[in-house]
């Protein structure tokens, strides 16, 4: 993973500014650690069908099988992540992992 941008997010997720929240990137003010990322790399958010999405540089970044859950391929290639890490960590949220948990995890694994 790039560097520069995980400590970025690790100081993100750390931070208390983000509220937690499961499912989706972004809903309802609540992020899942992904949507922290997106933020992080300077993603903007578009609503999609009730729904938060995001894009960097007027391109959609979520996934393209569902962009409310998921970054893109073209995101992860940017931050240097493994389709297989983002499900891990995905999964590590939605299952009540707390944001420290995860950054502790991020800063020592990734």
């Amino acid at each position: 993973m790039d560097k520069k941008i995980k400590k970025l997010w690790v100081r993100a997720l750390r931070s208390g500014k983000y509220k937690q929240g499961e499912d989706r990137l972004k809903r309802d003010g609540r992020y899942c650690c992904l949507g922290v990322l997106c933020n992080v790399v300077g993603a903007k958010w578009r609503p999609i069908e009730a729904a938060l999405v995001p894009y960097l540089d007027g391109k959609l970044v979520g996934n393209n099988s569902d962009p409310s859950q998921l970054i893109g391929a073209s995101l992860l290639r940017r931050v240097g992540m493994k389709h297989e890490t983002q499900i891990n960590l995905a999964n590590m949220n939605d299952d009540g992992k707390s944001f420290k948990e995860i950054s502790d995890y991020i800063d020592k694994r990734l």
